[in-house]
């Protein structure tokens, strides 16, 4: 066995040199490894929204809001709060609604949505200033492009328009969908909810309204929806037309109680309606909301049917809830409310 010659080891010390902070005068000072990584973490400044204030004239108000906006506003101020960003009850107070409708709302499952219907009045641009208040420029920027589509599209109705805007006070017979937008209605009018399927139904519509018309006399114009309503922009304006009618007639029948109770009851995605109809539905939640925040009191929607007819297949809500008039029944009764 040969013997192994054994070295002693040391132990041999380790000096790390611990380097101080580097202050820089500049980004210009930095390499381009450290150009990199400050670029990757640094926190930019609070972007200028002001520029927002001067997209749409001051005019506008959330009834005349795109629904891309309105989507938008829901999608954005829906979710709870965390920690200290603020959501639709921040604005809720700021808007003076009551706690009654905020206790409600906090298990609504869309409280924008609600506090929208309820406050169509509310001047655009002044929501979007308190939502500046709230710090949430998110939402502010994620509406910028929906902003300047309204601006292009209140020009181009006020354009197209201009020399037709006193056309709709001297008609009394149905405007077509380009005389009624998101432009200001000069005369107050009477809107009809329809929905036909059978010639029975049609004629019975047109009989109907041909009475309304005349008993009318020209004291307010009869607005049938289907003609009424922009097809360019259906949502924008059905809710023009349901915040500026003094009264709207939902004219009942099995058709139409059958979609309105399937839409209910049912995902709307799931169910195969023309954005027309889509839009009706739309109209009659519209109606069910204003219900709600008027402590269930019925001001000026008012249902009618045929005579005899089933009153248990009327939607759930105000229509089972409110004197339903027969035609011709009780048309003079009609009258008498709508025409007074």
């Amino acid at each position: 066995m040969h013997n192994v010659k054994q070295k002693n080891y040391h132990p041999v010390d380790v000096v790390f040199e611990q380097l101080g902070p580097r202050i820089y005068t500049s980004e210009d000072d930095l390499s381009a490894e450290l150009k990199f990584y400050y670029n990757l973490l640094k926190l930019d400044s609070t972007p200028d929204v002001s520029g927002l204030y001067s997209i749409v004239s001051n005019n506008i108000t959330l009834k005349n809001c795109t629904q891309e906006i309105l989507e938008i506003l829901e999608y954005k101020l829906n979710p709870p709060v965390i920690d200290s960003m603020k959501n639709w009850e921040y604005l809720t107070s700021k808007f003076g609604c009551s706690n009654d409708f905020v206790m409600n709302m906090r298990s609504h499952s869309n409280p924008m949505r609600e506090f929208i219907k309820s406050n169509g009045d509310i001047k655009l641009n002044m929501l979007l200033k308190e939502i500046e208040s709230m710090n949430r420029i998110d939402v502010l920027l994620s509406l910028e492009k929906p902003l300047n589509k309204l601006k292009s599209c209140v020009n181009r109705k006020l354009s197209d328009s201009k020399n037709q805007t006193k056309l709709l006070v001297c008609k009394k017979t149905f405007p077509s969908s380009e005389d009624i937008s998101i432009l200001n209605h000069d005369k107050d009018f009477i809107l009809i909810l329809h929905h036909e399927v059978e010639a029975k139904d049609r004629k019975y519509f047109k009989w109907f309204r041909r009475n309304l018309e005349n008993a009318s006399d020209g004291k307010y114009l009869i607005f049938d929806f289907d003609k009424s309503v922009d097809k360019s922009n259906l949502y924008l304006s059905t809710k023009s037309l349901f915040q500026s009618s003094l009264f709207i007639i939902c004219l009942y029948n099995d058709e139409w109680c059958k979609v309105i109770n399937s839409f209910a009851k049912t995902n709307s995605e799931s169910i195969n309606l023309t954005e027309l109809l889509k839009c009706k539905v739309y109209l009659s939640e519209l109606m069910d909301g204003e219900i709600i925040q008027n402590k269930f009191v019925n001001k000026r929607f008012v249902a009618v049917t045929v005579e005899n007819f089933n009153k248990s297949l009327l939607p759930v809500g105000w229509p089972q809830n409110t004197l339903c008039y027969e035609f011709p029944k009780h048309f003079k009764d009609l009258c008498t409310k709508v025409l007074k």
